[in-house]
């Protein structure tokens, strides 16, 4: 087994990555601040359900097939939430 890949963010696209690495058999750590994946749809008002009936039933199909994509491989997916990312400001130079 390789060293799982650290992804920060439990939104789509991390979500998604960590998915996609399972699906190679690639264990990753997802890091969020967020006490729960699923990305800015949850910012604000925490929401104790998974219900968003401010999304479009697109977004709502996209979303639960995630969800359901991300329990299957769970095995390979450590999902750390409420866990911040804290690091020094690079800056470019030109």
């Amino acid at each position: 087994m390789s060293k799982p890949v650290v992804i920060v963010g439990a939104g789509p696209a991390g979500l998604s990555a960590a998915v996609t690495l399972a699906k190679q058999k690639v264990p990753s750590i997802i890091l969020d601040e967020a006490p729960k994946p699923g990305g800015v749809v949850y910012r604000g008002p925490w929401r104790d359900t998974d219900a968003l009936p401010h999304l479009d039933d697109k977004w709502k199909a996209t979303s639960q097939s995630l969800r359901e994509q991300y329990r299957e491989h769970q095995d390979l997916i450590d999902l750390r939430s409420l866990t911040r990312v804290l690091g020094r400001w690079l800056t470019n130079t030109y």
